[in-house]
């Protein structure tokens, strides 16, 4: 009986011994945590140098703010207020097309950036300045034509931009979120009013034809609405006639 249990013992022993875990060195070292540290800090500056690059050039090609940092200096004369907002005016456009954008505009600034409009490349955005007879900046008219890349006719839009929440004395941030949509022109006056106008376009549910509408927000100088004008785009007319 003796033998036994010793036989059973050892071979319980054994058996026992079979499945622990004895760790094996593989040949790899470990990466000190240190290092791991340095690696992430060497990343997170390369991303936040991306970051500010990427954040300068979209800066640098953003007319809106442009054309804001420009209507802060309206009433000045029409070269001097283009040189403190930072930006080189032209007396005529680099991009022949924008000529006929406008008329009788004394100076312009375009982006370096171009987009394509209805098959034609233009800068992606341009400001129109207009003086008055003592050469003092009057007006700024700003236009964004990234707008009409996918359709000449605006931004395409669900359905009918419905406008009968917007009323006078609103305020304007209040009325532009009620639009929904960004605008295609903002214009500034001397007077302290300024404009916005948006075209967007929809195709009809029951017609299947491709409307076009354009919006008019005119804003007083405390910046709420004086005026609402909803327009149809007859486009499809351009279309059927000799110019």
């Amino acid at each position: 009986m003796a033998s036994i249990f010793k036989r059973f013992s050892k071979e319980k022993a054994v058996s026992d011994a079979e499945v622990i875990d004895i760790p094996v060195n593989d040949g790899k070292k470990k990466i000190p945590l240190k290092v791991w540290l340095i690696i992430a800090g060497v990343v997170l500056v390369i991303a936040l140098i991306i970051g500010i690059v990427i954040f300068v050039t979209a800066r640098k090609n953003d007319g809106a703010r442009y054309a804001e940092k420009l209507s802060e200096h309206l009433g000045v004369s029409l070269y001097s207020a283009g040189a403190d907002a930072g930006l080189d005016m032209n007396a005529a456009p680099v991009c022949t097309y924008l000529a006929d954008a406008e008329e009788d505009f004394d100076a312009i600034c375009e982006s370096q950036k171009m987009t394509e409009v209805g098959g034609v490349t233009v800068p992606q955005w341009a400001i129109f300045c207009f003086a008055d007879n003592n050469g003092k900046l009057d007006q700024i008219n700003y236009y964004d034509y990234t707008l009409l890349k996918k359709h000449t006719t605006g931004v395409k839009t669900d359905g009918y931009i419905l406008l009968t929440d917007i009323v006078n004395g609103m305020h304007r941030e209040e009325a532009l979120e009620i639009v929904g949509i960004d605008p295609y022109c903002i214009s500034y006056f001397s007077s302290g009013t300024r404009q916005y106008k948006f075209k967007y376009c929809y195709k009809d549910d029951t017609t299947k034809d491709m409307m076009a509408y354009t919006i008019t927000l005119l804003f007083d100088v405390n910046d709420n609405v004086a005026a609402v004008i909803d327009k149809q785009n007859n486009f499809v007319a351009d279309y059927m006639t000799v110019q």
